[in-house]
């Protein structure tokens, strides 16, 4: 029943809750743009909250993580879902991402948003 649930909040959402869920996954997303268009665009700003970002960069690797894992999950065929475009775009996504906290590179870090 919750598999099921899940299921449907993260490919699609009929209920309330659901929703929100889907719309936090979304929001997780965009916070990801502000990052990067703040890291490119002020760099200054950049470097004086560098704190933040490192600690927001944790938490977006970390929640994209719980996210692929729970539609891995919750899929009947989790290797299918890999193969799909939404699959394909989070393995390219959080590589990079896991990279560069196992190899500190700055590139690595910004290639991942």
């Amino acid at each position: 029943m919750a598999r099921k649930w899940l299921d449907n909040a993260l490919f699609e959402p009929h209920t309330a809750s659901q929703w929100v869920v889907y719309w936090v996954i979304i929001a997780a997303i965009l916070t990801t743009t502000v990052e990067l268009s703040i890291l490119s665009q002020y760099p200054e700003t950049y470097e004086r909250n560098q704190w933040f970002f490192q600690a927001s960069n944790l938490f977006l690797i970390a929640f994209f993580t719980l996210e692929l894992l729970l539609r891995l999950v919750c899929r009947p065929n989790p290797k299918q879902y890999l193969f799909t475009w939404q699959g394909i775009i989070d393995l390219v996504v959080l590589i990079p991402a896991w990279a560069s906290l196992v190899f500190p590179i700055p590139v690595l870090s910004v290639l991942w948003i």
